[in-house]
């Protein structure tokens, strides 16, 4: 009996089986899912970290230094509210009002430029005044001081037929629409210098006697300035 060599019986072998192309059927990956290929040739790219932001400007850089804010009209101390804002900012980063024997503020702030706002107590205009841009310099102290040479002490004596009468006196600035400002003749007030328009009322009733006139009000002292009433209506 010819003996048939073992490759020629595993052929033979497949072909009893059915497997077409007299050889073994194709053999599926595990899962039934094509792999990726790996790129042999693609390199990983290194990304650049970004840059660090610059540093800030000198005047803004160091320990901080120190304000000293104080407040006065006629070369006495006043009682105003101060407030202290970054220059081109709104948000208050310090505020104190002087009073009960303190007559300056001191502050320890960051280096920068400050905008310093003091308001005069008891004006009846909310009359303020501002220092824009005030540096404040590493370690070093910065001092200003307030003397509001722009507010007046003023007194409108209402007079008729040379003696004074009582009555009210409404202001505004001219070209105004309305007077937001009330004060009573003879009375004592504070309030800006400058060009002001006022009605007068004297007397009440239905018939009161009220007239429109100008004053003129020099700012940084006391003011005494009668109003004569020769008509109205």
């Amino acid at each position: 009996m010819a003996r048939i060599p073992a490759t020629l019986a595993i052929l033979a072998l497949a072909a009893a089986l059915g497997c077409p192309g007299n050889g073994p059927g194709p053999v599926e990956p595990n899962g039934g899912d094509d792999q990726p290929v790996a790129d042999a040739g693609t390199e990983p790219v290194d990304v650049p970290e970004p840059p660090p932001p610059p540093p800030p400007p000198t005047e803004y850089a160091g320990e901080p230094g120190t304000l000293k804010v104080s407040a006065t009209f006629n070369g006495s101390p006043v009682n105003a509210p101060i407030e202290v804002r970054r220059t081109g900012q709104s948000e208050i980063v310090e505020s104190v009002t002087l009073g009960g024997g303190r007559t300056e503020a001191e502050f320890r702030l960051p280096p920068g430029r400050y905008d310093i706002r003091a308001a005069f107590p008891g004006a009846v205009d909310g009359a303020a005044d501002v220092r824009e841009g005030l540096r404040i310099r590493s370690g070093e102290t910065a001092t200003h001081e307030f003397s509001f040479d722009s507010i007046s002490q003023v007194t409108l004596e209402c007079k008729r037929g040379g003696r004074n009468v009582s009555g009210k006196i409404k202001l505004r600035r001219p070209g105004g629409t309305d007077y937001p400002f009330e004060v009573q003749c003879g009375s004592e007030f504070f309030i800006s210098g400058g060009a002001w328009e006022a009605e007068v009322t004297i007397g009440g009733g239905r018939n009161p006697l009220i007239l429109q006139t100008n004053v003129q009000i020099v700012g940084g002292g006391v003011v005494r300035t009668p109003i004569l009433i020769e008509g109205g209506r």
